[in-house]
């Protein structure tokens, strides 16, 4: 793993590119490991040497070989001085100064300033109180004052409240509706639970553009199995998982099913 960069960019284009939306589906999640793997190259986008790739992917030599030169003739990578690297790489994944240094030295001065009003205000308190106490009113601030005149009034109206609200002893006091079991198990996602031709049509009739679909499923499996989620009603659970990613491409401004097929473009450079 990149110490220094353990993620790298990748773009909401590629809906709109061509080359990557007509891989198929095992060659799309090998392009996306090829990217994590060049992520940790020396340098930083630098592929290893095919056995090295074999062994990260958990595939032979030969299913290796075969895959990096299928992607380097879709022009998803390419070869520099004999070393294989993801196409544009250096720019797509340009370095950016690292905000970290500058976020904790202000949120140190941020509490720091906090801490310091809170003492102030403190004092500032401790030192009414005392003055109200020794019946020296005057030493107070007038806000403090008034706050705490206007605290009593409040204490005093809530009193009379509560008065009027009393419940009569006479009156029975209502019951609690007893919730009723829904009577559904819920269980791990089964693994039998895959992406049927009903679930991947609902997908598509949402608005989830058709090569998308099977690795929103794929997402959607990985989650719920990572995080060992306990469902009663699985479809219901894909259904929903549909509108949210649906919810979160349309807040990035990706474009969907629709409006590709109404002939919206976009050029991705990857």
């Amino acid at each position: 793993m990149s110490a220094d960069y353990p993620w790298f960019r990748f773009y909401d284009e590629a809906l709109d590119e061509p080359k990557v939306q007509r891989l198929p589906a095992a060659l799309f999640k090998y392009w996306i490991n090829v990217l994590c793997l060049a992520n940790r190259g020396t340098p930083r986008g630098a592929l290893p040497p095919t056995e090295d790739v074999a062994f990260a992917l958990r595939i032979d030599d030969d299913t290796a070989a075969k895959l990096l030169t299928e992607l380097q003739r879709r022009e998803l990578l390419e070869d520099q001085d004999g070393t294989l690297w993801p196409h544009h790489w250096g720019e797509r994944q340009f370095k950016s100064d690292s905000s970290t240094a500058r976020s904790t030295a202000w949120r140190r001065a941020k509490r720091e300033q906090e801490s310091m009003q809170h003492d102030a205000t403190l004092h500032a308190a401790l030192h009414d109180i005392e003055n109200v106490k020794t019946g020296n009113v005057a030493g107070a601030t007038p806000r403090n004052a008034i706050d705490q005149n206007r605290a009593e009034q409040i204490r005093a109206e809530g009193d009379a409240q509560a008065g009027a609200h009393e419940p009569d002893p006479a009156t029975p006091a209502p019951t609690a509706k007893r919730s009723k079991p829904s009577g559904r198990t819920k269980t791990l996602l089964p693994e039998d639970f895959t992406l049927t031709d009903a679930r991947r049509d609902y997908a598509i009739a949402k608005g989830l553009a058709p090569g998308a679909v099977a690795l929103v499923f794929e997402h959607f499996q990985n989650h719920h199995r990572k995080e060992a989620t306990m469902m009663a009603d699985w479809d219901a659970g894909w259904r929903t998982w549909t509108i949210k990613q649906l919810d979160i491409d349309s807040r990035n401004g990706r474009v969907s099913a629709a409006s590709m097929n109404a002939g919206g473009t976009g050029r991705l450079v990857v």
